[in-house]
């Protein structure tokens, strides 16, 4: 049997696993916006960054457990697609003071992947 984290597995759509992973992330979703909007605007920020550090090190952890088992592969698991830097200047952008730079990539590049969905 092989490795575990290699294994490709697909979700079908509409199956069961599907639905109950859909509904999970859904209602993630809402509870962390219902908490965002309960938050006062001056502990907004600290929100913001516990969440940016949050996802980074879930990012770290990702490729730290791929690589203790052998699994990293440094053609697949480099973040250099276009969802992958937006996700990472996304993590950064409330440590940096004002950018307009990374703020412009940032909305030219959702608005990119908006368009790219389509084809």
């Amino acid at each position: 049997m092989g490795n575990v984290l290699t294994t490709v597995y697909t979700i079908d759509f509409l199956s069961d696993t599907w639905i109950r992973n859909t509904l999970i992330t859904f209602l993630l979703m809402i509870f962390y916006l219902f908490i965002s909007l309960k938050i006062s605007e001056k502990n907004i920020f600290t929100f913001l960054k516990i969440s940016s550090l949050t996802v980074i090190a879930m990012t770290l952890s990702n490729h730290i457990l791929l690589a203790s088992t052998g699994s990293w592969e440094l053609q697949k698991h480099l973040p250099f697609h276009l969802c992958s830097i937006s996700a990472i200047i996304c993590c950064i952008i409330f440590f940096v003071k004002k950018n307009q730079f990374l703020f412009e990539f940032l909305f030219y590049a959702g608005i990119l992947g908006g368009i790219l969905l389509y084809f």
